[in-house]
């Protein structure tokens, strides 16, 4: 497997940027393992989902905990008693956030509401040691760009050491629901290929809260999700170079079966 560690390659870059588009993420590999025509879809006309508002704060909270440096020069809050339903306000806000944006790429906007929950989290971390310890003797951010077979893929650890890969979750709901996260997002697909990617197989979840007490967990995953991380990882590669060969990029099935989730099932039991 050729590999190739880039450090400090700008998010932007790493996503948007044309010579790395070609290789494909762990959201380009969970999107072709359900549905292969939208992943070409997608990568052929170059669709980026603009970030949503819990998106930007888990940037900025990436950025708070993973490069305290760049807080200050990356995250904004939008100017106070704006109203962007009125138009001059929104076109103030329109100029303010061009501006912004044509200064550096990495810009991050948060609403006002949003400050005093980074704020909270900022407090909160400067106390704990055993996280503050966790992301030391390490590098944020690294991305790898590696080669399996004629395919090319890419991963970007939040935080990796020598033995350890960190990967930052924020989640606006209670630690014992992260579990479910996980599946409804698909992070053992993640946890796994990031793993292979970088050569490196031990991981674990930093997970902080957006809502209060704004608490932290680190979680370790354990046998059986990397294992089924792994395998739906092979499996999604398996599909993407089989569909690459053929250039055969199928869709859904039109009609399916529909059946509630065990863990739902159990309710009415």
């Amino acid at each position: 497997m050729n590999q190739q560690i880039i450090e400090n390659l700008p998010n932007y870059d790493y996503h948007c940027a044309k010579e790395y588009l070609e290789y494909i993420s762990s959201s380009g590999l969970k999107t072709v393992l359900y549905n292969p025509f939208l992943f070409k879809w997608r990568r052929d006309l170059q669709i980026f989902k603009p970030p949503s508002k819990q998106q930007k704060l888990g940037s900025a909270l990436h950025t708070l905990a993973l490069e305290p440096e760049n807080f200050e020069r990356d995250v904004h809050v939008v100017p106070p008693n704006l109203n962007k339903r009125k138009k001059k306000d929104k076109e103030f806000y329109d100029e303010w956030e061009a501006e912004l944006l044509a200064k550096n790429k990495e810009t991050i906007i948060l609403e006002e509401d949003q400050q005093e929950i980074v704020e909270q989290v900022r407090e909160k971390l400067e106390k704990n040691t055993e996280v503050l310890e966790l992301l030391s003797d390490g590098v944020a951010e690294s991305s790898i760009f590696f080669e399996v077979g004629s395919a090319k893929y890419k991963v970007r650890p939040d935080y990796m050491r020598k033995d350890l890969i960190v990967d930052l979750k924020t989640t606006g709901k209670p630690l014992y629901d992260f579990g479910r996260s996980c599946v409804n997002y698909g992070y053992d697909l993640s946890a796994w290929f990031y793993c292979y990617g970088a050569d490196i197989y031990n991981y674990k979840f930093l997970v902080i809260e957006t809502i209060e007490p704004f608490s932290f967990g680190i979680f370790t995953p354990d046998k059986q999700f990397m294992a089924t991380g792994k395998a739906r990882t092979l499996k999604a590669m398996k599909i993407y170079e089989e569909c690459a060969k053929t250039n055969n990029w199928p869709e859904p099935k039109l009609n399916q079966s529909l059946s509630l989730p065990r863990w739902y099932q159990k309710q009415a039991a």
